[in-house]
């Protein structure tokens, strides 16, 4: 085989059928086969060593390879064959076949809402990065310890059949897909203030696992690591659904309820009133009657 380079995408499996054929009119003794997958960091043994006694001229060893792409380093297939010629001298012959592996999906996080029960409503963005269109047959989020992640792109939540996008499962290239979670934490973080005086909270919420098909049925899978999100729960306002429609028709209007509460009035009175006493008792020390 010639040296090549071919493109690959991180979460496929590649696959090969490699061939030694004994193109000389000897034959060839105690044929050994090994093949590798390298990259910078690791080593990978995708096939044993191999050996096949004789292989007469004009014959031929095919073996079939196959190992999942799980690193962004560039991979490099070696294939090894040993062999003794007639003579009874040991020959090597080595090829090296070159794999640049490219990023398939972009996950980005968009939209985070804490309600006012303390879930957090979380929407992921799939983009696909591949030049062909895919099907994404498998989405969850592997929650974190002390986390429950529920997804709601569901019309009815008893039904996983009622899906907002409905049968279409395809993402054509460079399209995005949102995906919409609740998440709640068992336990809060205590929050980080900020000199805006906002409180922020980290919440490590869990890994995100993607199963796509491509358009020839090949199978590609990834995973993240844990992600971490920031939540600001010093909001001024929370804006909450009452009543909405289960369905609505494409181009007709439709009504909503909605609830808008004010979180920052309470605080921003008891703040006002507390500045006010702090500067009564300083100039008296006796007791004082406050107007409300």
């Amino acid at each position: 085989m010639d040296s090549f380079c071919r493109k690959m995408y991180l979460g496929e499996s590649f696959n090969a059928l490699v061939i030694v054929l004994n193109e000389s009119s000897n034959t060839a003794k105690d044929v050994q086969l090994k093949v590798e997958l390298l990259t910078p960091t690791d080593k990978f043994t995708v096939l044993s060593p191999q050996v096949t006694s004789h292989l007469d001229s004009g014959g031929a060893i095919e073996k079939v390879v196959s190992h999942e792409i799980r690193s962004m380093e560039d991979h490099t297939l070696s294939v090894a064959v040993s062999y003794i010629h007639q003579t009874g001298e040991e020959a090597l012959i080595r090829k090296t076949f070159r794999l640049s592996i490219l990023k398939p999906i972009d996950v980005k996080t968009k939209n985070r809402v804490v309600q006012e029960e303390g879930d957090i409503l979380f929407e992921f963005q799939i983009e696909n990065l591949m030049n062909m269109p895919i099907v994404i047959d498998h989405f969850v989020v592997l929650p974190a310890e002390g986390c429950t992640v529920v997804l709601q792109d569901y019309l009815d939540e008893a039904n996983t059949d009622t899906s907002v996008f409905g049968v279409n499962k395809w993402v054509k290239p460079r399209d995005t897909r949102q995906q919409l979670f609740r998440i709640t934490p068992a336990v809060w973080p205590d929050p980080v203030s900020t000199k805006d005086g906002r409180n922020y909270t980290s919440i490590v919420i869990g890994r995100v696992d993607i199963t796509w098909l491509s358009a020839y049925g090949e199978r590609g899978r990834i995973q993240t690591s844990n992600m971490t999100i920031k939540v600001d729960r010093t909001g001024d306002l929370l804006a909450q659904v009452s009543s909405s429609p289960g369905t609505v028709e494409i181009e007709k209007p439709f009504k909503i309820t909605c609830l808008l509460k004010n979180l920052r009035f309470v605080i921003h009175v008891l703040v006002h009133l507390l500045v006010y006493l702090q500067h009564i008792f300083q100039q008296k020390n006796d007791e004082v009657a406050v107007p409300v």
